[in-house]
């Protein structure tokens, strides 16, 4: 697999309902582009029970040149979606007050909120994998819940976390943000940071306030998994939430190190990739 810059448009889904009218729209929409030397892609959310009553999967797989499938927050939003005949009304509350919160993009899961569960729907349905874009988000949920001496995986939300140096935003916090929390947890005895071997996602608690985020470990996990499937490539939302100062290291260690595992010519392990050549690898780098 080999990261290569596209030149087209993308449709982002409106929360229109897929009927005969939308798939006829789709069509006209579609062929419009035919003949201009662009590739045409959309993209779609991740829950499988959004994407059975939105989405015509076949017709978008043998129609679009890419589809990009949004598989992350799960449960940073909650909104309750209404279908109707023409389209879908979401009320606009967000799950982050008073609600069960786990994983914000989990790779696997006991449900069907998580990567793999999104990825395969679309595979099964008819999407070719080559024209399945991963889609991974540089953001993660944050919210205060009851103090806990223990690390949970599942926790109780009693409100929003912190506001992000950067984002100003409560509720989510950017790679940027929570890189710097990290570092900071993991000198301290009384903060916690984990990768959970089961579900491939990230998540730190520290007093009364948790986070779930996509880390390098998470993000290899889901990198491997793209090559498992042979899907065409990532999405990401966002390039400026990474790293992108070097606050934490490197900088843009995210998009980095997708951008290493896409390349045919760079050989990765667990934590390292390096350069192939000829007798050996060379220039390696540590990941995390």
């Amino acid at each position: 697999m080999t990261a290569r810059i596209r030149r087209g448009l993308v449709l982002w889904d409106d929360n229109q309902k897929m009927t005969a009218r939308t798939r006829c729209g789709l069509v006209l929409w579609f062929s419009g582009f035919e003949g201009q030397h662009l590739e045409v892609g959309v993209t779609v959310y991740g829950r499988i029970s959004y994407a059975h009553h939105m989405y015509d999967v076949q017709y978008i797989g043998q129609s679009a040149d890419f589809i990009n499938v949004m598989a992350y927050n799960y449960t940073g939003e909650g909104w309750t979606y209404t279908i109707g005949d023409d389209h879908v009304r979401k009320s606009a509350s967000r799950r982050i007050d008073k609600d069960w919160i786990t994983y914000d993009a989990p790779l696997y899961g006991r449900d069907d909120n998580n990567v793999k569960a999104s990825i395969d729907y679309w595979l099964d349905n008819g999407a070719p994998p080559s024209k399945v874009n991963l889609g991974i988000a540089f953001v993660g949920t944050n919210v205060q819940i009851e103090q806990s001496l223990a690390l949970e995986t599942r926790v109780k939300s009693i409100g929003p976390g912190l506001r992000g140096f950067y984002t100003w935003e409560t509720g989510h916090m950017a790679y940027i943000e929570l890189c710097r929390i990290q570092q900071r947890l993991q000198q301290l005895k009384n903060g916690s940071v984990e990768t959970d071997s089961m579900h491939k996602s990230t998540i730190m608690q520290y007093r009364n306030y948790w986070w779930s985020y996509e880390s390098p470990m998470s993000l290899e996990a889901k990198m491997d998994y793209l090559a498992e499937k042979n899907l065409g490539g990532v999405m990401v939302w966002s390039l400026e939430n990474d790293d992108f100062l070097g606050r934490c290291g490197v900088k843009f260690p995210l998009l980095k190190y997708i951008s290493r595992r896409l390349d045919d010519n760079i050989e990765c392990t667990p934590g390292r990739c390096c350069i192939k050549t000829t007798h050996r690898l060379r220039n390696c780098r540590n990941h995390y």
